[in-house]
This record gives C-alpha cells, sequence and structure tokens, in this order.
C-alpha cells in the first residue's frame, strides 16, 4: 500500500494538467521505477507516466503510461471518475495541485479533514490548528452533532 505523499504542484497545458511528482516506486538493483508525471485531460481521464531510470546517471530507460484507479476532483463537490486503472493508486487534484495516494485512504474521514481541511465533512468543526516545534501540523476536530 502506498502511503500518502505530499502535495504535488500541477501546470495547465493548453487542455490538460501536467503534473511532475517523482516518486520513487521500486528499486531494482541499478535501476529505479519512478512515477514521474500526472497528465489530466479536461474530461477527468488521467495518465500516470512511469519511468526506468538508471540509479548512477539518471538516464531515462524508457517510460510507460498506465491509467490509476480513480481521480478525485475536489472542487465544488467532491467528484470521483472511476478509471478501472492498470495501478493501485487513486489521484486527488484540487486546484493546480495532485495527491497520489492510496485507495484506501482517498475518501477516507482522515482526508477528508487533513488534507482537504473538511471541506467536504460538515459533521466535523475544526476546534484547534498548530504547527508543532518540529513543523508538523496539528488539527484537532469535533463532531457536530444535530440538535
Amino acid at each position: 500500500m502506498c502511503k500518502i505523499r505530499n502535495w504535488r504542484n500541477c501546470q495547465e497545458i493548453t487542455n490538460l494538467t501536467v503534473c511532475n511528482v517523482n516518486i520513487a516506486l521500486e528499486n531494482r538493483g541499478s535501476q529505479q521505477v519512478i512515477l514521474d508525471k500526472v497528465i489530466i485531460p479536461k474530461n477527468y481521464s488521467a495518465t500516470f507516466l512511469i519511468s526506468t531510470v538508471d540509479k548512477q546517471s539518471g538516464t531515462r530507460l524508457g517510460t510507460t503510461e498506465v491509467t490509476p484507479n480513480r481521480l478525485i476532483v475536489a472542487s465544488e463537490n467532491l467528484d470521483v471518475y472511476d478509471l478501472g486503472g492498470d495501478i493501485y493508486f487513486d489521484i486527488l487534484l484540487k486546484g493546480n495541485m495532485v495527491l497520489i495516494i492510496s485507495p484506501e485512504l482517498s475518501l477516507s474521514t482522515f482526508t477528508k479533514l487533513f488534507y482537504l481541511d473538511g471541506q467536504y465533512s460538515p459533521g466535523f468543526e475544526k476546534f484547534h490548528d498548530v504547527t508543532s516545534f518540529t513543523g508538523q501540523r496539528i488539527i484537532t476536530w469535533k463532531v457536530v452533532f444535530d440538535e
């Protein structure tokens, strides 16, 4: 299972959103497999470019296009596009940023509260939000019960 990664910035190019993510997926001796880019057309399909790179020289030895599991677009609503992908990752798109995330966590309460700042969780209210002395963000939420 892939851990949650940090948000990555994207660029709008013609009718595409292109995100350089550069996440290491696997080491194979002298080679490394990386998730290089995410390409999202305006029709909300999506493609990952996965490259094999020589560790010593940094030379790309080959690139493959694969489809992610789901694309989740955080706009006015949280829109989910099931892409039936070749690879077990979801993409969370918020504005011009993406988060590569495991499908088990992509629609979780944690993700909605922490990464989407509670925008899609009306049953919660932010109680406290601070940054620790080590630079980690600590957020406390309280459950809002109907009265």
